[in-house]
């Protein structure tokens, strides 16, 4: 007898309280969403300057140590591979093509077709 008194006198949570909880979750996954979108953008364009200037230098490493193929115009670091200035091909994250361009005084310069200089 005592067992049900003690149940019977639990409160719990009205169907409405739920529904307002599961509400002001759903807003504020609104609101964060974009964010963590825009932080995962942001990264892949961070990913792809900081790999398109290692190239860029070792690139300038290749020149040094006596390397003769000139790049200008030709997409990909398949050449600083071959020469073993570079582990991996340099590549976007974001699927960019990545051209080189060499200037007549010899500035190098590698642009991404997502992301630009």
């Amino acid at each position: 007898m005592r067992f049900t008194r003690i149940i019977g006198n639990e409160k719990g949570f009205s169907l409405v309280e739920l529904i307002v909880v599961i509400a002001i979750i759903a807003a504020l996954s609104a609101i964060a969403m974009p964010n963590a979108l825009n932080i995962l953008s942001n990264s892949k364009r961070s990913t792809c300057v900081s790999g398109r200037a290692t190239a860029v230098h070792h690139y300038y490493r290749y020149h040094v140590n006596g390397g003769t193929f000139n790049p200008h115009g030709t997409t990909g670091t398949q050449f600083l591979v071959d020469a073993k200035l570079l582990n991996v091909n340099t590549v976007c994250k974001s699927g960019g093509t990545l051209t080189w361009a060499i200037a007549p005084g010899g500035d190098a310069t590698l642009t991404c077709s997502v992301h630009g200089n």
